[in-house]
């Protein structure tokens, strides 16, 4: 039996799946921020097109995903791309896993051993997964209101802080900015990894499928630019040379009963990234079940945390985090899993259902 969750889990689901490297990624550098509003529309208006698959063939399978769908036709490739979506979204994982690591060690000196820092979120991770999708996406809505309230709080009481001169990054200073922009689109695409997730949690939303999915396409682009926006008034160019801006852009926060913002947003960050990790723990135990049918849930999901760790660890302990490929996947690996496979799907089940029906 499918487990259904609602439109809104989804939604926010989905916003954490993307969260954490919106507000910790910074652009490349000498990027303006004009660059950064016109690619993140193109990408976000790219990503419309590449879903189109999967909301079609959910809405018209309903509980099936594509990849069950291309098993049913051929079991060899659906295990073929089993492996694919598998080792994805393992390397997701280890990708977040770094960015969480790399975050807290960097920011909270007391916290530095990086190896305890992945073994404990792999922890938690772990067994939030084993729970199933349902409860995953229930506490996603939790940690949603605590983050929007968060963000919210920042970007106003940040306000004193904008200087209208560090908005002149608007203005491009490129020669190539067609090149530009659409490098940078390549980028937002590449960084577009709950894309390739959607198809999978898509087939649980229990009712206005096609509208939930573009509901977070608008909630991820108006964030972004929201984000764009307040650090560029506040940090101008400083924001392009950190790691971490939105961090940053906290510290200058201040309310009456609230000095400090940095360590609320260490937390909230922290819960985020639980999120994150876990629905992707969850994806990739659940491909490995795909290619091994009489494999336990919890057997599965352990192997996806074990090898996560086990990379992770290595990474970040031989301080290799800064390599570009660990940081971020190319954007063809989120147009193929995210787009093409499903539509291969879709059409492999069409063509069975009208040649079953012609065969009446």
């Amino acid at each position: 039996m499918t487990r259904k969750i609602s439109s809104l889990q989804f939604v926010v689901t989905m916003f954490f799946m993307i969260g954490i490297l919106t507000i910790t990624r910074p652009s490349a550098e000498n990027t303006n921020l004009l660059t950064d509003i016109i690619s993140s529309v193109a990408a976000v208006l790219i990503e419309c097109l590449i879903v189109l698959p999967a909301v079609f063939y959910s809405e018209r399978y309903n509980t099936s995903d594509p990849v069950r769908g291309i098993f049913e036709t051929n079991t060899v490739v659906g295990k073929i791309l089993c492996v694919f979506y598998a080792a994805f979204f393992i390397y997701a994982a280890i990708n977040s896993l770094g960015a969480f690591s790399f975050f807290l060690t960097s920011n909270f000196p007391e916290l530095s051993k990086s190896w305890a820092v992945i073994l404990l979120m792999c922890a938690v991770s772990l067994y939030a997964s084993c729970l199933g999708i349902e409860a995953l996406t229930r506490s996603s809505v939790f940690v949603g209101a605590i983050f929007a309230a968060l963000v919210f709080i920042v970007t106003i009481s940040v306000t004193g802080e904008y200087d209208v001169d560090n908005l002149q990054l608007m203005f491009p200073f490129s020669e190539n900015l067609p090149g530009d922009i659409f490098k940078e689109t390549l980028l937002k695409l590449g960084r577009s990894s709950e894309i390739c997730a959607l198809p999978f949690l898509i087939c649980h939303v229990d009712k206005n499928k096609k509208t939930s999915v573009f509901y977070f396409l608008a909630v991820k682009l108006g964030f972004t630019i929201l984000v764009l926006l307040a650090v560029k008034a506040v940090l101008g160019g400083y924001s392009q040379k950190i790691f971490d801006p939105f961090y940053t852009l906290s510290t200058y926060a201040r309310i009456s009963v609230i000095e400090r913002f940095d360590a609320i947003y260490g937390f909230v960050w922290t819960l985020g990234a639980f999120v994150k990790i876990s629905v992707l723990f969850y994806l990739g135990g659940m491909f490995i079940g795909y290619i091994f049918p009489g494999m336990k849930n919890s057997a599965s999901v352990s192997i996806a945390t074990a090898v996560s760790f086990a990379v992770a660890v290595f990474i970040v302990s031989n301080n290799m985090w800064d390599n570009a490929f660990l940081r971020s996947a190319h954007w063809t690996a989120v147009v193929f899993l995210g787009g093409i496979v499903p539509l291969v799907a879709l059409l492999l089940k069409s063509f069975k259902t009208r040649k079953r029906s012609f065969d009446k």
